[in-house]
């Protein structure tokens, strides 16, 4: 066995022409969170999906162009969250 297990590359996103990087934290119930995660992962927008414990069930990293483009990709992960909420008693 070797020592090094592995290595990444660290990327500039505002090299790469991204002028935001958001992490998004978003709620949906438990049935639904693999289904969910899987589908916002294959966002183009989306570097990064993890499913967590706490405040949030998943936290979305979302690389994007300009405040706006991250603000639309924002809202369309919040229809996840308001069904949700609507679902509560």
């Amino acid at each position: 066995m070797g020592v090094l297990l592995g290595y990444t590359a660290r990327v500039n996103p505002k090299a790469l022409g991204y002028e935001v990087v958001s992490l998004t934290g978003i709620d949906v119930e438990s049935e639904n969170l693999l289904a969910v995660a899987q589908e916002i992962a294959k966002k183009p927008y989306s570097k990064s999906v993890c499913i967590t414990t706490g405040d949030h069930a998943i936290m979305v990293e979302i690389w994007e162009k300009t405040v706006r483009r991250c603000r639309r990709s924002s809202r369309k992960y919040q229809a996840f969250q308001e069904l949700r909420e609507f679902a509560q008693p």
